[in-house]
Order: C-alpha cells, then structure tokens, then sequence
C-alpha cells in the first residue's frame, strides 16, 4: 500500500497547491533526518512515507504553513 499512499499523498499536495513547497522541503527533511539517525522502521522511528507525511499534514491543514513560500517552508516546518 506504500505507493497508493505515497499517490494520495502527492494528489492532495497538488490539489492544495502545495506540491512545490513539499517538493523543496523533502529533501531537506530527509537529509536532516538521517544525519541524526531518526530515518528507520528499525529503531521504531518513521521511515520515509512517516517523514513525508508529517511534513505533508501541516503543509495542508496548518495556516500559517499554507502561506509558507517554497523557499521557506523548511524553516518554517521546523519552527512549527
């Protein structure tokens, strides 16, 4: 069910307009997560489709982080 739920995910993205700024914070957020060892379904942490989504809520529901530029979402992400 991963790549169903990764669709659903990217669908309601682009259906808020949100794509971009998940697109240019993914990465990002997964870098972070893995230079602190907090990316892996072994140690109980979430794996990618965890980060992903938890990037993905506040980016669609969260409205200050609706207003969020691309460009600032990473820190602004953070700051929430």
């Amino acid at each position: 069910l991963g790549v169903a739920d990764a669709r659903t995910l990217r669908t309601s993205l682009e259906r808020h307009g949100r794509a971009e700024a998940f697109d240019t914070a993914f990465p990002v957020l997964r870098r972070w997560a893995k230079r602190r060892a907090l990316e892996g379904n072994a140690w109980g942490y979430f794996g990618g489709l965890g980060w992903a989504v938890l990037l993905a809520v506040p980016l669609i529901h969260d409205p200050l982080l609706c207003a969020t530029a691309p460009d600032e979402t990473w820190a602004a992400w953070r700051a929430w």
